[in-house]
């Protein structure tokens, strides 16, 4: 029993491990367009509907795929919320505004839409590869 519960243990480690180095995947790849100053919202969707589903078919053996979209999400969100309230710390602007201009001004939601469609785009290729 205790060697069983060890092996979960094993498991479950390995599992936060990947999980923790996706959101770091994330920040790195979304720095580095910053960096790079790609500009393009769709070339940050496209990126990460590849990014997802490649990650989905490489690790389907150990992360489950809603498990890779939640820390992809995750890493998103964490790359981009500092970076926006840096630019509108000083800004005396309402909350509206302050909201319109966020998802406007950056490319967070191109980069969700793109994860939930390389999301969905994997699931979908499983359910054809099965019939």
């Amino acid at each position: 029993d205790t060697d069983r519960s060890r092996g979960l243990g094993d498991v479950y480690k390995r599992q936060v491990i990947s999980i923790v180095g996706l959101v770091i995947i994330v920040i790195l790849i979304s720095y580095g367009l910053t960096i790079f100053e790609i500009k393009s919202k769709i070339i940050w969707g496209l990126l990460f509907v590849a990014l997802t589903y490649l990650i989905c078919a490489m690790t389907n053996k150990f992360l489950k795929p809603n498990t890779i979209l939640y820390a992809l999400l995750t890493g998103i969100v964490v790359t981009h919320i500092p970076w926006w309230i840096s630019l509108h710390i000083n800004y005396n602007i309402n909350f509206d505004s302050l909201i319109r201009n966020f998802f406007e001004g950056t490319k967070m939601s191109y980069s969700i839409a793109g994860a939930i469609s390389g999301y969905l785009l994997y699931k979908l290729s499983k359910l054809f590869r099965q019939k």
